[in-house]
């Protein structure tokens, strides 16, 4: 096994991978150093392979046997016993992961509630049946599998447990929405279901001087600030086009090109930012004619929560975080921290429902927002 490291925002992740594709994959996702951080309170253990999943490993060497304990279709804890009989070891087990076949996930938590947390990822696809076992015979169609498993497995061995760590410990909520932060300090979110363009107007609005990136899909945010979430920015053809011809043209990743739909592509961090305040909430939306509507904060948040559960990543980061919850409370160890108040976030911020009309040019909206952004200042 070799060790990778990274943090982010005062939380330090280490993770440990042998095969040499997962490795390179993670390495380019997060912009990892090399090497192990044993301080790290995100400790992750990453294993691909082709072929079956492996069994449900028991609790750690030394801790006596395991004790199964079925919590309900695909999901146990498994306690291990030592000599005097005590509870130590205790794992939660998901080997039925929603929509993710491929997948066994456990998770284990180490001293009180600033302690570690422990995360094994066992990513294993078999091809069932001869004529699937002959397609992958083809190295091409073999990478594209592979590489499209490991896009997904980021989110759930990575951002996931990553999402939780900050809910629990500094009550930090998840957004699906795109942001920069403009040469004010202040941030600008761009929120709408997918496909609306919200990562195309975020980065087309970088050709301005002084505005920087924040986050192209997922935001942590408290009651006063929203956070950065490093992932690679998804652009289809139209949409580099349309910011080239903004003078915009992102920095193309070194991921596989099969490891999504759509190319991958990074900012250059000199126009990148860590976190800040919300200036503005924008709900992006194709109608037949532009315009925009002021709304109040409390109904930006009722809108921004409910968008949010349609998101496919919050959608598949709350029966992870549900686990974990569920693992916490099995070792005792309490909810230390509150939920952040999206109302309260979005209370000083401007906020406002932002029309699309047909046929509009990428630049032609990217000055509309802007000169909006300029009024309201």
């Amino acid at each position: 096994m070799r060790d990778l490291h990274f943090d982010l925002h005062g939380l330090s992740v280490s993770i440990r991978v042998e095969d040499h594709d997962l490795r390179d994959f993670i390495k380019e996702h997060f912009q990892t150093e090399k090497g192990a951080n044993p301080e790290a309170e995100l400790s992750i253990k990453a294993v691909w392979r082709w072929g079956a999943r492996a069994p449900v490993a028991p609790p750690g060497p030394g801790k006596g046997p395991a004790v199964i304990e079925r919590l309900g279709r695909g999901v146990s804890l498994a306690r291990g016993r030592d000599e005097a009989g005590g509870g130590d070891g205790l794992r939660a087990v998901w080997t039925k992961v929603p929509d993710f076949p491929e997948l066994t996930l456990a998770f284990e938590m180490e001293g009180g509630p600033g302690g570690r947390l422990k995360v094994e990822a066992d990513c294993a696809y078999q091809p069932k049946g001869m004529a699937r076992r002959i397609e992958y015979l083809r190295p091409s169609r073999a990478d594209k599998k592979r590489n499209r498993l490991f896009f997904k497995l980021m989110y759930f061995m990575v951002y996931y447990p990553m999402a939780w760590t900050f809910e629990r410990t500094r009550g930090w909520g998840l957004l699906h929405a795109s942001a920069v932060a403009m040469p004010s300090g202040q941030a600008i979110i761009l929120s709408g279901l997918g496909g609306v363009g919200k990562s195309t107007l975020g980065l087309s609005l970088l050709a301005r001087p002084g505005v920087r990136f924040l986050s192209d899909n997922l935001i942590f945010h408290d009651e006063e600030r929203i956070y950065a979430c490093p992932e690679p920015v998804r652009l289809d053809a139209a949409a580099v086009a349309g910011m080239a011809e903004g003078g915009m043209e992102p920095e193309r990743t070194k991921l596989p090109a099969s490891a999504h739909p759509k190319p991958t592509y990074r900012v250059v961090a000199a126009r990148r930012a860590d976190a800040a305040a919300p200036g503005a909430i924008y709900f992006l939306r194709f109608a037949q004619r532009s315009g925009v509507t002021r709304i109040d904060a409390r109904r930006a948040a009722a809108i921004l929560a409910a968008g949010n559960d349609l998101a496919r990543e919050i959608k598949d980061y709350r029966p992870t975080s549900a686990l974990l919850s569920i693992l916490a409370a099995e070792r005792d160890r309490p909810d230390p921290a509150g939920r952040s108040n999206l109302a309260r976030l979005l209370a000083p911020a401007r906020c406002a429902i932002f029309r699309i009309g047909e046929r509009e040019k990428i630049t032609d909206t990217a000055a509309r927002l802007a000169d909006e952004l300029e009024e309201a200042r």
